[in-house]
C-alpha cells in the first residue's frame, strides 16, 4: 500500500509533478493500469497454486 500511496502521490501532488515530470492519469487511465496489474497478480498467485497443486500430487518435478 505504501508503494501505491508514493505512485498516486507522484501523479497528483503538483509539486512532485514538477520534479518527475508527470502528469496526472485520468480515471480511465488510472483504471487501465489497475486491472492490468490485478490480471497479472491472480495470474501468478493462480500459478503458484497450481504448482503447489501438482507438486503435492507428484505430477511436478521441483528443481531448483
Amino acid at each position: 500500500m505504501l508503494t501505491f500511496g508514493l505512485q498516486m502521490a507522484l501523479l497528483y501532488v503538483p509539486f512532485l509533478q514538477d520534479i518527475f515530470s508527470t502528469q496526472s492519469l485520468t480515471l480511465l487511465e488510472l483504471g487501465g493500469c489497475i486491472l492490468v496489474s490485478l490480471i497479472v497478480f491472480h495470474a501468478v498467485e493462480m500459478e503458484k497454486l497450481v504448482r503447489g497443486w501438482m507438486e503435492k500430487r507428484g505430477k511436478l518435478k521441483v528443481t531448483s
